[in-house]
């Protein structure tokens, strides 16, 4: 299907978005910003440790909030040139999202988002990125975008949800998402994923909340080598406060994966799959600790089962600077009966950021990935960056 026609069958989505109402107010804003850098081998290319590159990076994010009595929609976009000053032809990414949230009852809550992003994977920004980062339920992840570095990804998404009280302490949730993944490189494929959530969730106390969902997914590869999979994946969760400012939040499931090739019989796995959270918010910090299993979509590996574990801790300095450090780990196999993938990665990374007045802010950054286990050998990455951004309206 052509990119037009998905963008045509976003369409109500994109209606769901806007309807309504009357808003009270529309608040607008840009921030543009500029930055330099040095780095080497942004592309994770084999042997590629001395490929070093200065870099100047301009960005442009527009963004629209329109806030009404019972709805608000936010839209906004990003444009991103990164020009390198040898060895690396210049890239252009860009973005747009809308995400909306509408209060249909006092009990009853929609909401809505939809997403196109056309992005080079590099080493200039963190290696993994929710494709769609609108549904923290069900992230749209490719661990295995180390192997495409250098690659154009085209991803075009949407989600829907639905939550109501049914009581005091009983809440129903149902969702759906759909995304199509446009990769470029000749050893991957291209997908269109669907998934679809149902949930009901307690509250036992103040301090403990928890609950079942269970989530169905099907995947469409556009290489017949990749075919297609289907997925079940019913799980338990739960939520627990463990101190004033400190909460942890688990679920565990299993996945029950079919994988159907043309010529080839159907091969049916099960996989644990689950989450831990532990997370604490001080005065002046903030640190998330967390560890993830699923089986889902890859570029490269087809069907596989994902290992995740990333650490995230910031400090405000004073009222105007802070700092953050975060890790991240990432291994991605593949579940399929023709092929034997297996990817990890490591990336970290730090910033400090200062706002040097109301709407003029300073950041310096840095940050590392090690593609430490790849198929053709790709190589580690390094940038650092100084940058500034002014931001316009309010």
């Amino acid at each position: 299907m052509s990119l037009t026609k998905h963008l045509l069958s976003t369409a109500p989505l994109a209606a769901l978005l806007l309807t309504g109402a009357a808003y009270a107010d529309t608040r607008t804003s840009v921030v543009v910003g500029a930055e330099g850098g040095y780095g080497s081998n942004p592309y994770f290319d084999a042997g590629g440790q001395n490929s070093s590159t200065g870099t100047v990076i301009l960005t442009a994010a527009p963004r629209v909030e329109l806030i009404g009595p019972t709805s608000n929609v936010n839209l906004s976009g990003r444009v991103e040139q990164a020009f390198f000053t040898s060895r690396y032809s210049d890239v252009t990414n860009w973005s747009l999202g809308a995400d909306s949230a509408v209060r249909l009852s006092p009990r009853t809550n929609l909401t809505a988002g939809a997403s196109y992003s056309s992005m080079v994977n590099s080493g200039l920004a963190s290696a993994i990125q929710p494709l769609l980062p609108l549904d923290p339920l069900n992230p749209i992840l490719d661990p295995t975008v180390t192997e495409n570095g250098g690659l154009r990804t085209k991803t075009l998404a949407g989600r829907i949800g639905l939550d109501t009280k049914v009581s005091a302490r009983d809440t129903i949730t149902l969702g759906g998402t759909v995304a199509k993944v446009d990769y470029a490189g000749a050893g991957s494929s291209s997908y269109t994923s669907y998934s679809g959530t149902g949930g009901f969730s307690h509250v036992f106390s103040d301090r403990m909340s928890g609950g079942l969902t269970a989530t169905y997914a099907k995947t469409d590869y556009d290489q017949a080598a990749f075919g297609s999979f289907k997925a079940f994946t019913p799980a338990a969760t739960m939520s627990l406060k463990l101190a004033p400012r400190t909460t942890l939040n688990v679920s565990a499931g299993v996945t029950f994966n079919t994988e159907s090739r043309p010529a080839a019989p159907s091969v049916n796995t099960t996989a644990f799959t689950g989450s831990a959270a532990l997370c604490h918010e001080g005065d002046r910090s903030n640190l998330c600790i967390s560890a993830s299993r699923w089986v889902g979509a890859t570029s490269t590996a087809g069907s596989s089962t994902v290992n995740q574990i990333s650490a995230n801790y910031s400090y405000k300095l004073s009222p105007r600077s802070s700092i953050s450090v975060a890790g991240n780990y990432a291994n991605t196999k593949s579940t399929s009966a023709i092929s034997a993938y297996d990817f990890s990665y490591i990336s970290t990374s730090a910033t400090y950021d200062h706002q040097l007045m109301e709407r003029l802010s300073l950041t310096v950054k840095a940050r590392y990935t090690d593609p430490i286990k790849s198929t053709i050998g790709r190589g580690r990455s390094f940038y650092g960056g100084v940058g500034l951004s002014y931001r316009f309206g309010r």
